[in-house]
């Protein structure tokens, strides 16, 4: 007997099976899809994450200022987002540079300890800029280039004028 003779002679017969077979079929095959699907979902979402977690990481170390090594190494490894670890960095940053403030004065030279800073005195005359560069050499023993910058940074009224002063023919 084939398909046909079973057709003609069993049609009710022949429509169960051919419907228990051809649901079987898609139930296998949506199976195997389905479970093909979630695999390639599983790994494209896992090549996301890893991504995202590289992305984070660079982001860090590229925000990061030196010195900040070990606090870089703890956001990485606590899995903070990239927007609050980079404001860690520069709120640690900030901590740092408030601590070195103390160790330079307000015009930005440094503090030298037991140096003593001429407190001004309005009432006292200004001296002229070559009579403090030759004070200057006399009590360091520098050169006089060495005592100009000196003199420079810490009397920049006194190198003003002079400068003023030289640039219209003055002294």
């Amino acid at each position: 007997m084939n398909i046909s003779e079973i057709k003609e002679k069993f049609p009710t017969a022949y429509k169960a099976i051919f419907d228990e077979g051809n649901t079987a079929g898609f139930q296998a095959g949506y199976n195997k899809g389905a479970q093909d699907w979630c695999e390639a979902g599983r790994l494209h979402g896992s090549q996301e994450a890893v991504t995202a977690e590289r992305e984070r990481i660079a982001g860090i170390q590229a925000a990061a200022f030196p010195g900040q090594e070990a606090l870089v190494a703890e956001l990485t490894k606590d899995g903070i987002k990239l927007a609050d670890a980079v404001l860690k960095l520069n709120a640690a940053y900030k901590e740092t540079l408030n601590q070195h403030k103390a160790a330079f004065n307000d015009d930005g030279t440094p503090v030298v300890p037991g140096a003593k800073l001429d407190e001004p005195n309005p009432k006292k005359e200004a001296k002229d800029f070559s009579a403090l560069i030759s004070e200057y050499v006399e009590a360091h023993k520098c050169s006089k280039g060495e005592a100009i910058q000196a003199i420079a940074r810490t009397n920049p009224d006194a190198h003003a004028a002079y400068i003023q002063a030289m640039n219209k023919g003055g002294k």
